[in-house]
């Protein structure tokens, strides 16, 4: 499952609202964002005020930032139990408010967004059709408002098109990344890269590691650039007969055209394994950071570890990483999200707990300082007690001093809604 084959569909709205007016899915990024309380409500730590949370539950997925006074958080709210809408959020250097945008189809979330200046932002996701398949969405801001651009879409209107992340070198040069299904209900899944030329959108080939025959799968979740000549996208895939294994996915785009880079694959490659990538970033060019998760699934049991690959220039490699919540059976710990301001400076953000933690999910920010990675306390608004969930999908930094994380949390028995975390160089604190 990825953000945009399995949240995408999700978020949506429309025929499969139901699993997040239900509560948390299982599975991996993305999984557990949930828009309604899972039971009558109950005492829980009051909203922060100082952030916007439309409609009966909210969710935030993707974060971009033109300056330390212009960033937006961007994902979906429900103003009905029946029908998602489009949410982005700006901040203006003294508070967060809601901007109007377009929402197309029978309901529609944005996942990630990028900004080549403070008048040119881009936000992407996908939406739901009559039909009840799924196509890609691409939403500009113009400095004034948002409008819907368009995007190609492989298949039909009854097949499932969907982009999780955008960047941007320059106003003519930016790529969208995701997948597509053919056939939404038995797949097989592919790999989706857009690319963005100041005029219009179009589709560019890329490998599909998972191949094309019926079972396979090849999805990217991240894309980062350093340079119009050099960008990396990641995600995950695997093969027709893989037993249920999962494999990280690297690919690189050299200028001229994406090529698959080897990479580690530290959950195994038996039934069961997994390995999958969720975002990258890159510091300078030989200098990249991707996250996810790793681990083992058998039956009804899970464990996920956290997962950091490193770029040195010419290879891949495993970083060392805390585990806040152990690496025992059953534990889960996993990273949506990194963001670096320098090659000493670098964020990972996602969530940690389950079971072994009493059933509460945990924020989850990791720190690079250029040698190690370190766990650094966080809030969490959604509550500590049995059943609360926090969890953060995105991180945008303007500088070393000034971070914001955002995501989702929901209290046992209250809806979903809005989470937002700053960074001042000291601490991390909510709205």
């Amino acid at each position: 499952m990825a953000i945009t084959g399995t949240l995408g569909r999700t978020l949506g709205a429309g025929a499969v609202a139901c699993l997040v007016l239900l509560g948390p899915a299982t599975g991996v990024v993305g999984a557990q964002v949930s828009a309604v309380a899972r039971a009558p409500s109950m005492a829980a730590p009051a909203a922060d005020r100082s952030v916007p949370t439309p409609g009966i539950a909210s969710f935030l997925l993707g974060a971009a930032c033109a300056s330390s006074r212009n960033c937006w958080a961007v994902g979906g709210f429900y103003p009905t139990r029946q029908r998602g809408l489009n949410q982005a959020l700006r901040w203006n250097g003294r508070r967060w408010s809601l901007v109007p945008t377009p929402t197309p189809g029978a309901g529609s979330t944005l996942i990630g967004a990028a900004c080549a200046s403070s008048g040119n932002c881009w936000a992407v996701g996908s939406y739901l059709t009559s039909q009840g398949g799924g196509l890609n969405q691409a939403l500009h801001w113009n400095g004034r408002r948002w409008s819907l651009v368009s995007t190609p879409h492989p298949g039909t209107s009854a097949s499932f098109s969907g982009l999780a992340s955008i960047r941007c070198t320059s106003a003519i040069d930016c790529w969208a990344v995701g997948n597509y299904e053919p056939n939404s209900s038995s797949g097989p899944g592919f790999n989706l890269v857009l690319h963005w030329n100041g005029r219009r959108w179009s589709l560019v080939p890329t490998p599909q590691p998972g191949g094309t025959a019926s079972g396979a799968s090849s999805e990217l979740e991240g894309i980062r650039c350093t340079s119009s000549g050099s960008c990396w996208a990641v995600g995950s895939y695997s093969a027709p007969g893989s037993q249920n294994t999962d494999l990280n996915q690297v690919l690189h785009w050299n200028g001229r055209r994406w090529s698959l880079v080897p990479t580690p694959q530290p959950g195994g490659t038996a039934s069961g394994d997994f390995s999958m990538l969720s975002h990258v970033s890159c510091a300078s060019p030989s200098g990249c950071w991707a996250v996810g998760a790793y681990g083992t699934r058998t039956g009804n049991q899970r464990t996920e570890l956290n997962q950091a690959l490193h770029w040195n220039g010419r290879r891949w490699s495993l970083a060392s990483l805390p585990e806040p919540d152990g690496i025992g059976t059953g534990a889960i710990n996993h990273l949506n999200d990194v963001f670096c301001t320098s090659p000493a400076d670098c964020w990972a953000v996602g969530r940690f707990g389950s079971n072994r933690t009493g059933g509460v999910s945990l924020n989850q920010a990791l720190h690079w300082n250029g040698r190690l990675w370190s766990l650094v306390p966080t809030p969490d608004p959604g509550g500590t007690a049995i059943g609360d969930s926090n969890e953060l999908y995105s991180i945008r930094c303007t500088s070393s001093a000034n971070c914001w994380a955002v995501g989702n949390v929901l209290p046992n028995g209250q809806n979903g809604r809005n989470q937002v975390l700053h960074w001042n160089g000291i601490r991390w604190s909510t709205g």
